[in-house]
């Protein structure tokens, strides 16, 4: 996504991840669901802090508040087994170790210490099969605590932000 984020704002970001178990899951459809809302919180700031260009330059950060809205029934968020390789209903995101996932994500408020992270998730159909948002605290350096590189730094990615307005 290197060449897709170059020249945009940072709020105009996207990752996308792509994930699927390791080995065999429970056929009980809630721990695949948890798996989902595991991979839709995982790393979600540090997402929103690195599209910033911020880095390392956080302070604090901690989840507030995370939500998820499932679009599709438990059975088509199941990861596996994965449809036949050879069947008309497989895609090249399907593999003999299972069912994969894309998860797009992105930040589209960070201010006043704040930082709100947002991402969809789609099956391997290309069904959007689920929405999460975020709202979680990210505190950056200040006062004492910047250094002169991380003080030329935080300009350095204010003065981009701007030009990219």
């Amino acid at each position: 996504m290197t060449a897709y984020n170059e020249d945009r704002h940072p709020l105009d970001r996207r990752q996308l991840i792509f994930y699927r178990t390791l080995g065999e899951m429970s056929a009980d459809p809630n721990f695949h669901l948890c798996a989902h809302l595991y991979a839709s919180d995982r790393n979600s700031l540090y997402i929103v802090s690195n599209h910033l260009d911020l880095g390392h330059t956080f302070t604090q950060m901690s989840s507030l508040v995370h939500t998820v809205v499932f679009h599709s029934p438990s059975e088509d968020l199941m990861f596996g087994p994965a449809a036949p390789l050879l069947s008309e209903s497989s895609t090249p995101m399907d593999d003999l170790e299972g069912k994969w996932f894309c998860m797009e994500a992105w930040g589209s408020r960070v201010g006043s210490g704040r930082a709100l992270y947002q991402c969809r998730i789609w099956d391997s159909q290309g069904r959007h099969s689920l929405t999460a948002m975020q709202d979680g605290l990210l505190r950056l350096v200040t006062g004492s605590e910047v250094t002169k590189e991380s003080g030329r730094m935080l300009e350095d990615v204010k003065g981009r932000w701007k030009e990219k307005l």
